[in-house]
């Protein structure tokens, strides 16, 4: 067929406790490859695993998704890094922003929600178990997506702050940012 390539993501594979109701929740690794096939069957290239996932929801999407030859990438937060690699995940995305794995206390399948920024204050980048993550992710070939624009809103810039890219904002933006 003449036409570009689409690489087309599904909707969000989410588990019990999504932040809006529109998003479908998982209940349980049975849906979750029922999910899979049939986004897969309507033309999904890939899926995007999110923050309330179960570790079993995330095993059986991976799973499913891998026998068509399909990748998934994840915004997780009830699943730390390490343990989504191990599970066979392909992409994390927004670098170790969002890992929850450096909770004190964290439970299994739990998103611990606001001690995820806590805990990252905290943490020292050079230390052991920040290395481990990072050798783990490396030996189970999985990507890190850092998408720095889009935490990039909430950091406290200038407008000498970013330099030329002050050249192509917007006006009205500009002042905002001067404000």
């Amino acid at each position: 067929m003449i036409g570009p390539k689409m690489h087309i993501t599904a909707p969000y594979l989410e588990g019990a406790g999504a932040f809006t109701p529109v998003m479908h929740q998982l209940t349980g690794p049975d849906d979750a490859r029922r999910m899979v096939n049939f986004w897969a069957d309507q033309g999904a290239t890939s899926f995007k695993a999110y923050m309330n996932i179960t570790r079993d929801e995330l095993r059986a999407a991976v799973e499913e998704a891998h026998k068509r030859g399909l990748k998934v990438t994840g915004h997780l937060c009830s699943i730390g890094y390490r343990e989504a690699a191990e599970i066979g995940i392909d992409n994390l995305e927004h670098g170790l922003l969002v890992d929850s794995e450096f909770v004190s206390g964290k439970q299994a399948d739990k998103c611990p929600g606001a001690a995820v920024s806590a805990s990252l204050l905290k943490l020292d980048l050079n230390s052991e178990p920040v290395k481990e993550t990072i050798r783990t992710l490396v030996a189970k070939n999985v990507a890190l997506t850092s998408t720095l624009p889009v935490f990039e809103a909430g950091a406290p810039l200038t407008q000498s702050g970013i330099g030329a890219a002050s050249a192509v904002l917007n006006p009205r933006m500009l002042s905002v940012m001067n404000t």
